[in-house]
C-alpha cells in the first residue's frame, strides 16, 4: 500500500549530513515507500548559507537526490546562480545545471551555459559558455569570452575548445585549444606580459614567470629584451620564514649594446630582517650597481635615475637598560663622482664596522641629577687611505628644573672624548660642553580656535680647539669652538570642530641662533617656518633659511597641495638648498578626474641650475561604463639624459582576467 501525504502552506525540516534542510512551500507532498518529498509553488529550501528558490523541488531522502525545476535561484553569500534545472547529490556533491547563469560579485563576473555538471570534487565541465563582466547596459557587452567545450578542475588548470574573444559581438581571436590556470593558492606559471617603446631603447618586452616553491618562498624569472640594447634577465628570490623572519634577493643582468660597445650591466641588492624576542633584531641590506650610469638607463623613476650613491649595510641592534647598542657595517658605493665610481670608492672611508651605544638617561641616586651618555667605535677602511679605528663618547649631566607651572629650566654639561688609532694613537684633549634650554608653554582659546604658544631660550658653550694631528672624516672630527644663542618662538593654532573633532589647521616656527665664538667669524642663521591646513582637501607649508655665510638664502622648501573627494588634485613644490650638492628644483602635477570616467594627470620636476626639465609624465585612463574594461595611456619624456628619451606605455585592464601590457 502507497501511503503518502499532503501538507498545504507547508514547512519542513530534514536533517541533511551535519546540518539541517528546511523547505517551504505552498504544498509539500511526502511519499512514503520511496521516500520522495515534493514541494510546489513558491518553494524555499535554505541548507547552511545557502538559499534556494524555484517552482518545483524534489528531494529523495534516500538517494539524498535534489531536483529543482523552473526559475532556479541559488544565492551563497554574495554570489548567485540562475537557471532552468538543478539536479545534485547532498553526499556526491555532484551534479547538472540546465540554461545556467553564475554572477561572482567579487569582480562582477558572469558565467553562462547551456549545461554545466560538475562531475567530482572540484572538476566541472561546460558546454557552450560565455564569461563577461560587462552586463551593466544594453546590448552586447563590451567584451566577452566565448568556447564550445570547457573542462576545469579548481585549483589546477582549465581546457577549452573552439575559444573566441568577442568585442561588441564582433569576434576578434579565435584558439582552436587553450589551457589556463584555475588556481586557488599560489602556483607557478607565467605572469602578465609587458611592453613598453621607448625612443631611446626601442620595444621594451618583459615575460615574468612565476616559481612557487612553498608557502613561504617564492620567486620571480623575467626574461628582458630591447630592440635596440639588448637582452637580459633579472631573478627575485622572496622568503619569510617566520613573521619576524623575512627577506628578498634580486638580481639583473644585462648585455648592453646601446652605445656601440658590449657591456655586461648589472645590479644587485640582498634584504633580510630577523627579530630576536621583543628587544633584538637584525638586518641586512646589501645594494651594488655595475657601473655609475646605470640608474639613469635603467630606473624609470626619477629619483632612482639621479641617484648619487649606494648603502649597503649590516646592523645588530638590542634595546635594554640602562641603554640601546647597535653594530652596524656601512659600505657606500658613489655613483656621481667626477672622480669615477671605482676611484671615489676606492678612497672614500667605510665603516666596516660602527658600534654605538645610546644609554637611556636615568636619574642619579639621592641626586637631582639625571645621566645619558652616547658613544661609538669606528673602524674606517679604504682601500687607498690608511685604516683609522676612533672611539668617540659624550657623556652628559642634566638637572631639569620647573618653575612653578609656567617655565622650565635644563641645564646640562658633558664631555666630549674621543680617541684615534692609525699609524700612532691619538689622544686628543677632552672638549668641554655646556647648555642651558629655557622654555615655556601658553594658551588662549577664541572660541573653537586655541592659540598655543611655546617660547624657547638656549645657550650652547663648546670649548674646542683645532687639532691638526687627528684624521679629518666626519663631523665627530670637525668639532669647532662654539658659543651659540638661540630663540624660537612656536605657535599652533588648533581648531575643535563642530562634531568634536580636534585638528591643528596652522603653525608658525621661528628661530634664529647666532655664534660669537672667540677667533671665528661671527656667525648666525635664521630659520621660518609655515604650515597651513584649514581643510583637510588644503596644505601649504613654506621653511626658508638664511645665513651670514655664503650666499644669503641657504635653504627653501615650499609645498602646497589641494584635492577634492573626487580625486581632483593638484600640487607644486619648490626646493633650494645651497652648499657642495646644491638643489635648485621645482616639483609640479595635477590629476583630474572627469565623471569618474576619464583621468588625466601631468607631472613634471624641473631644474633652474640646468634650465631643462629632468622629467615630464603624461597619463590618461579611461574607464568603461560599468567598469568592466579600462585603458591607460602613459607617457615618460626625458630630454635631460645624454640620448634623449620618451617612452610610451599602454596598458588594457579586462575586469576578472587582469591586465595587458603591463
Amino acid at each position: 500500500m502507497l501511503f503518502f501525504f499532503i501538507f498545504n502552506q507547508a514547512g519542513l525540516v530534514l536533517p541533511v549530513g551535519h546540518g539541517q534542510l528546511c523547505i517551504e512551500a505552498e504544498e509539500i507532498i511526502y511519499e512514503e515507500k520511496p521516500g520522495l518529498y515534493t514541494a510546489k509553488g513558491n518553494v524555499k529550501a535554505v541548507w547552511g548559507k545557502m538559499t534556494l528558490t524555484a517552482d518545483e523541488l524534489r528531494f529523495d531522502s534516500k538517494k539524498r537526490d535534489v531536483v529543482a525545476v523552473g526559475n532556479v535561484e541559488i544565492n551563497d553569500g554574495e554570489d548567485s546562480l540562475k537557471a532552468e534545472r538543478v539536479a545534485m547529490n547532498l553526499d556526491t556533491q555532484t551534479g547538472a545545471v540546465l540554461d545556467g547563469e553564475i554572477h561572482v560579485s567579487k569582480d562582477n563576473s558572469y558565467l553562462r551555459s547551456e549545461k554545466i555538471e560538475k562531475t567530482g570534487e572540484n572538476k566541472y565541465r561546460l558546454k557552450k559558455g560565455t564569461m563577461t563582466t560587462c552586463r551593466c547596459q544594453s546590448g552586447k557587452p563590451s567584451w566577452e569570452l566565448h568556447s564550445n567545450y570547457v573542462k576545469m578542475t579548481i585549483g589546477e588548470y582549465a581546457v577549452a575548445r573552439d575559444f573566441v574573444f568577442y568585442v561588441k559581438g564582433v569576434p576578434v581571436f579565435y584558439l582552436p585549444y587553450m589551457v589556463f590556470p584555475v588556481k586557488t593558492e599560489q602556483e607557478s606559471g607565467l605572469l602578465r606580459p609587458r611592453y613598453i617603446y621607448s625612443t631611446r631603447d626601442g620595444s621594451e618586452f618583459f615575460i615574468p614567470y612565476y616559481l612557487a616553491f612553498a608557502p613561504w618562498m617564492d620567486a620571480t624569472l623575467t626574461p628582458e629584451y630591447f630592440t635596440r640594447r639588448g637582452a637580459g634577465g633579472s631573478v627575485e628570490y622572496r622568503y619569510r620564514l617566520t613573521p619576524e623572519r623575512e627577506g628578498k634577493a634580486y638580481y639583473r643582468y644585462f648585455n648592453d649594446f646601446l652605445r656601440g660597445t658590449a657591456r655586461d650591466r648589472s645590479e644587485g641588492s640582498l634584504h633580510h630582517e630577523d627579530r630576536w624576542g621583543k628587544n633584538s633584531w637584525g638586518k641586512l641590506d646589501i645594494h651594488l650597481l655595475s657601473d655609475p650610469s646605470y640608474p639613469s638607463d635603467f630606473g624609470e623613476a626619477i629619483e632612482i635615475s639621479s641617484q648619487q650613491y649606494t648603502e649597503s649595510r649590516a646592523a645588530l641592534g638590542t634595546y635594554k637598560w640602562p641603554g640601546n647598542m647597535i653594530a652596524e657595517a656601512l659600505y657606500y658605493q658613489d655613483i656621481s663622482s667626477s672622480l669615477g665610481m671605482t676611484t671615489f670608492t676606492e678612497t672614500t672611508y667605510q665603516r666596516l664596522p660602527r658600534i654605538s651605544l645610546y644609554s637611556l638617561r636615568w636619574k642619579v641616586p639621592k641626586t637631582p641629577l639625571f645621566f645619558d651618555a652616547n658613544g661609538t667605535f669606528d673602524n674606517f677602511t679604504s682601500a687607498q687611505q690608511r685604516s683609522v679605528q676612533r672611539i668617540y663618547l659624550a657623556p652628559t649631566l642634566s638637572m631639569p628644573k620647573n618653575l612653578g607651572d609656567v617655565i622650565q629650566v635644563v641645564p646640562q654639561a658633558g664631555m666630549i672624548m674621543r680617541g684615534y688609532v692609525t699609524d700612532t694613537t691619538i689622544w686628543p684633549p677632552a672638549i668641554p660642553r655646556a647648555s642651558i634650554l629655557v622654555s615655556s608653554k601658553m594658551y588662549r582659546s577664541f572660541g573653537s580656535l586655541t592659540h598655543v604658544i611655546e617660547p624657547e631660550l638656549g645657550y650652547l658653550f663648546i670649548d674646542a680647539t683645532p687639532d691638526d694631528s687627528i684624521p679629518l672624516i666626519d663631523e665627530k672630527d670637525t668639532i669647532t669652538k662654539t658659543r651659540a644663542a638661540s630663540a624660537s618662538l612656536k605657535n599652533f593654532f588648533v581648531h575643535r570642530f563642530t562634531d568634536g573633532t580636534i585638528r591643528e589647521v596652522g603653525e608658525l616656527r621661528l628661530t634664529g641662533i647666532h655664534d660669537d665664538a672667540p677667533g671665528s667669524s661671527s656667525e648666525w642663521k635664521g630659520i621660518g617656518e609655515i604650515k597651513i591646513k584649514p581643510l583637510p582637501l588644503f596644505y601649504w607649508k613654506l621653511i626658508g633659511e638664511i645665513g651670514s655665510e655664503g650666499e644669503t638664502l641657504t635653504r627653501v622648501t615650499n609645498i602646497l597641495d589641494v584635492h577634492d573627494l573626487r580625486g581632483n588634485s593638484a600640487s607644486v613644490s619648490y626646493t633650494y638648498l645651497s652648499g657642495l650638492s646644491p638643489i635648485n628644483e621645482m616639483n609640479g602635477g595635477i590629476s583630474l578626474n572627469f565623471f569618474n570616467r576619464i583621468k588625466a594627470s601631468y607631472t613634471a620636476q624641473y631644474s633652474f641650475d640646468q634650465r631643462v626639465f629632468l622629467q615630464m609624465v603624461t597619463g590618461l585612463n579611461y574607464i568603461s561604463g560599468c567598469r568592466c574594461w579600462d585603458i591607460t595611456l602613459t607617457w615618460w619624456h626625458r630630454p635631460q639624459t645624454w640620448h634623449r628619451d620618451d617612452r610610451v606605455m599602454v596598458l588594457l585592464t579586462l575586469t576578472g582576467l587582469g591586465t595587458i601590457g603591463h
